[in-house]
């Protein structure tokens, strides 16, 4: 009975400490802010002993610490932590990026995945951690690893955190997209690849020919549906090529536009875009020739120009900044248009309605029937109808409904 109370009495002081960090978070309105009174909330309380943000960069494959509180700097600040093909054996923060699931360490003192820093953090007071996923929808926005003085948290204890990492996601895509609504200047930059490697651009190299990127729709298994367009008269050595081609398991003309056509090809591996469009980027255009790819891309006038080269770099090492200049940008731009659309649609209503205009499905004549587009996203007809008219009527009710 009195281990049942202290238990209760733990949870009951968790919740309170929640409802704290749910008012902090309410007035904080940048990242950094988050980030910051996040962790030390945390390290503050009676029932943490520390607490850290990590950043996962996606090209490198690793996570950093960006916050933390509660715990000696020299132990923290320089850690990397490398994300492996195993998630058997892997740090927790690596796994729960990994898998985007909550990782619990029991006891630190008997389970060596902690790593190099096991010692030190056991001299800190933890015995046991939890790493949860801060992720909002599909966008993973950092990991939060808090570490208890006691081995084996509870499990209840475990819900509310997990509970927690989802408002704090909330909170910082918020914040983000604040940020960007408020930004009135953008960096155009354009950015020369020299033979990348990725799909389209070994597809323009294989068919002698040049492609342009128009939009990218994730299956939800792991691989995209990449649309782009080619030369009409090029189609039969567009096809022999990617069917010859690794990483495409479909390539197929779905419309054609006077003298160009509409592809779509189904890849498994990451599409340059993916990269282009970090730290809130916008491909304005991508284009594919048979040795050199160019992408002009718009970023906030706040993002660092030199940091995201050099994030780029990690992957392609070819890639030069032939232009740079500053552009206004208006109140009402055709990104503040295309983010006021995306806000109020979940991921799979966004899916769904992009593949089913860039599939010529809203053309009359249409180009491509409901049963296709099913088939491409392996759903039956009136689920394909469910989601597309739930994403309509969002849509719609932006243009239509009185304030």
């Amino acid at each position: 009975m009195k281990r049942q109370n202290q238990e209760l009495a733990r949870l009951d002081q968790l919740n309170s400490l929640i409802r704290q960090i749910d008012q902090v978070l309410v007035q904080a309105n940048t990242v950094t802010g988050i980030d910051q009174s996040v962790c030390e909330q945390l390290a503050d309380s009676d029932l943490f002993e520390f607490a850290w943000i990590g950043e996962f960069d996606a090209i490198g494959e690793t996570i950093e610490p960006r916050q933390w509180a509660g715990i000696n700097s020299t132990i923290i600040e320089d850690r990397t932590i490398t994300i492996d093909d195993s998630t058997t054996n892997q740090n927790p923060v690596a796994a729960t990026v990994a898998t985007r699931d909550t990782q619990v360490v029991a006891d630190i003192a008997t389970d060596r995945r902690t790593g190099s820093c096991r010692e030190a953090i056991l001299e800190e007071g933890a015995r046991s951690c939890i790493s949860i996923p801060l992720l909002y929808e599909e966008t993973l926005y950092g990991v939060l690893t808090v570490y208890i003085g006691q081995p084996k948290p509870n499990e209840r204890n475990q819900q509310v955190m997990d509970e927690l990492g989802r408002t704090i996601s909330h909170a910082i895509h918020a914040a983000q997209k604040q940020e960007t609504t408020q930004t009135d200047s953008v960096v155009e930059l354009t950015l020369q690849f020299q033979k990348p490697g990725t799909v389209l651009a070994r597809l323009a190299q294989d068919a002698a020919v040049q492609l342009q990127f128009k939009g990218i729709v994730p299956t939800g298994n792991g691989s995209s549906h990449v649309f782009f367009t080619g030369d009409r008269t090029s189609v039969n050595e567009i096809q022999d090529a990617g069917t010859n081609l690794s990483g495409v398991s479909a390539l197929t003309c779905v419309a054609e536009h006077d003298e160009r056509c509409m592809y779509k090809a189904t890849v498994s591996t990451s599409p340059i875009v993916s990269q282009l469009a970090t730290q809130k980027g916008t491909v304005r255009t991508l284009t594919f020739d048979r040795n050199t790819t160019v992408a002009v891309v718009d970023l906030p006038s706040a993002v660092d120009v030199r940091g995201y080269i050099d994030d780029l770099q990690r992957t392609y090492s070819s890639v030069q900044l032939t232009s740079r200049r500053s552009c206004d940008r208006s109140p009402e731009s055709v990104q503040d248009v295309q983010m006021a659309i995306k806000e109020p649609l979940t991921d799979r209503q966004a899916g769904v309605l992009k593949l089913a205009y860039l599939s010529g499905f809203f053309k009359s004549p249409r180009e491509n029937n409901g049963q296709e587009i099913a088939d491409m996203l392996d759903v039956s007809p009136p689920t394909f109808t469910q989601h597309l008219r739930a994403a309509q009527q969002k849509v719609f009710a932006l243009a239509f409904e009185e304030e």
